[in-house]
């Protein structure tokens, strides 16, 4: 099993670091994570900004990646989230 965790501290510091910088800062682990290596992705956070912007960041990074279409990165998400491989804990 090979686990990989990136924290993002918004209120830590100056600095303010969110989910969505790191998955972007990572976009080609996170791509190859997603696509190539079929992991599973938790994340937990704010219910009010966390999982727009997360989705967001995700179809960024499969668009940009020249992975899929923007229609296609979203229907990607949305079936990760059925088979429950795409997973979001807020509060």
């Amino acid at each position: 099993m090979n686990i990989k965790i990136f924290n993002a501290f918004s209120r830590d510091g100056e600095d303010k670091v969110y989910v969505q910088h790191r998955i972007k800062q990572k976009s080609k682990l996170v791509k190859e994570m997603l696509v190539d290596n079929e992991s599973h992705i938790f994340l937990t956070g704010n219910s009010k900004v966390l999982p727009k912007s997360i989705d967001k960041a995700f179809v960024h990074v499969l668009t940009n990646e020249n992975v899929f279409s923007e229609e296609e990165a979203i229907k990607f998400l949305n079936k990760l989230k059925k088979d429950n491989k795409y997973y979001i804990e807020t509060w």
